[in-house]
Formats: structure tokens, C-alpha cells, sequence
């Protein structure tokens, strides 16, 4: 806020005209620090949904090694269960 009391007084000290020059400048440079702010909360939120996609791989890789499993042991009982039947009429 000592910027802003400066630039204030400043102002005063340039009357008119450059009361609203250096009211532009505050403006302007408020702004900027609005959009800094705004990416700030951007890359805070983009890091959030990384984050959050990265545990949703991990849950997906995980599945499908679940899911692998299940389907290895499926066709090793299908795979059991013909030959002993083969072995049981031959």
C-alpha cells in the first residue's frame, strides 16, 4: 500500500493531468496484478487436475493388471479344463 499512498501523493503533487496519468498507471498496473493473480489460480488448478489425472492412470493400470490377472486365470482354468476332459475321452 506504500506504493499506492506514493503514487497518490504524486499525483496531488502533479495536479490535474498527472493525477490522471498516474491514475492510469495504478489502473493499468492493478490489472496486471489481477491477470498475474488469475494465472497464479490457473497454474494452481492445472496442477490440481494433473494431479488428479496422475491417480486416475495409477487406478486405470491398476485395473488392467486386475483385470489381466482375471483374464490369465479364466483361460488357464478354460485351458485346464479341456485337457482334462481330452485326456479323460482319449
Amino acid at each position: 500500500m506504500a506504493s499506492f499512498e506514493a503514487h497518490r501523493n504524486l499525483a496531488t503533487a502533479l495536479g490535474d493531468d498527472g493525477a490522471e496519468a498516474v491514475a492510469g498507471y495504478v489502473e493499468e498496473s492493478t490489472r496486471e496484478l489481477a491477470t498475474r493473480a488469475d494465472l497464479a489460480e490457473l497454474r494452481a488448478d492445472f496442477a490440481e487436475l494433473r494431479a488428479d489425472f496422475s491417480e486416475f492412470r495409477g487406478d486405470m493400470y491398476r485395473a488392467l493388471w486386475i483385470h489381466g490377472g482375471a483374464i490369465v486365470m479364466i483361460m488357464t482354468a478354460v485351458v485346464g479344463a479341456a485337457v482334462a476332459l481330452a485326456s479323460i475321452f482319449a
